[in-house]
């Protein structure tokens, strides 16, 4: 097994201003820093600041140099679904689909991708937000049709009996509730930004994935550190914040908590000191399989 890297970016709202600079500026470290064939690029949703046609062209045109060298892999987020990621909209995923895989591939998921050996399972956690009422706010739903696929492809990859391969789960909505201490702020997350089927994936996921990547919430955070990792027996947990953009990182705390949806625990965040560009997660699969991932924040 050769050493691999998994570069995890999220939530460019292109469309958005200065967001097509800031994404030019990341493809062009990516291509200075980084050796096709080595690295797969996952991006976890919010490619577009409302899933209009001429974002997904022009999001695509900037990424293009990096499609055409590196294994590039999306999942949508609530903004590719429609305006402002309030109102999801089924049509805008077609541009979703024909910009960022191409008009001939059938894109449907979970989305299961090989890269040297090792496995990446994309997921749609807006699949469920198109109903009639479902469809209006930030919050995700990934369904239960999508959940059993999940399921049965983690069992079928039990049954191969290979440990030295990893398993990646990529979506956009962050699975489990972290908030500031703000109670507003916690209220109106809980009302309209949460994944609403969180727990059930976290169950799936427990103890057979290797690493679990999302965005949305505009954190970056690594959950390694923490007891959660060791609950759900998952060994890295990350939250990308906007790679387009400048933020700063944000270094999760523990608190005991009498009733919380991360068991007996809640996980609050505070900020570091300084905005800096953050382009994303870099996962280092090591070439010795009995070697633990490593992880670090890659700067702009």
């Amino acid at each position: 097994m050769k050493e691999t890297y998994v570069l995890h970016l999220s939530d460019l709202h292109i469309g958005k201003n200065g967001k097509a600079k800031g994404l030019n500026t990341v493809v062009g470290l990516v291509l200075e820093h980084y050796e096709p064939g080595k690295t797969i690029i996952l991006i976890t949703g919010d490619i577009t600041e409302h899933g209009q046609k001429k974002q997904f062209r022009l999001a695509r045109k900037i990424l293009e140099p990096l499609y055409a060298k590196f294994e590039v892999l999306c999942v949508p987020g609530n903004h590719d679904y429609g305006y402002l990621g309030n109102h999801a909209e089924k049509r805008r995923f077609k541009h979703f689909k024909r910009f960022l895989f191409g008009p001939f591939e059938n894109v449907s998921y979970p989305h299961i991708k090989l890269f040297n050996e090792h496995i990446f399972i994309g997921l749609n956690s807006m699949k469920g937000e198109l109903g009639e009422l479902d469809s209006f706010w930030a919050d995700g739903e990934i369904g239960a049709k999508q959940l059993k696929s999940l399921d049965g492809v983690l069992g079928r990859i039990e049954d191969l009996h290979q440990p030295w391969r990893k398993v990646f789960v990529y979506l956009h909505h962050h699975p489990f509730f972290f908030a500031d201490n703000d109670l507003r702020r916690k209220i109106f997350e809980k009302l309209f930004f949460e994944l609403k089927d969180g727990e059930k994936l976290m169950q799936i996921c427990a103890g057979r994935i290797d690493a679990l990547l999302f965005g949305h919430k505009h954190n970056h955070i690594s959950f390694c550190e923490t007891s959660l990792c060791q609950d759900w027996n998952i060994p890295v947990i990350l939250s990308c914040t906007q790679s387009s953009d400048r933020d700063t990182e944000d270094v999760i705390k523990e608190k005991p908590a009498k009733k919380s949806c991360l068991r007996n625990r809640e996980l609050t965040w505070e900020r570091e000191n300084g905005e800096k560009g953050l382009l994303g997660h870099l996962i280092i699969i090591p070439d010795d399989s009995d070697m633990p991932l490593k992880t670090k924040t890659v700067v702009f």
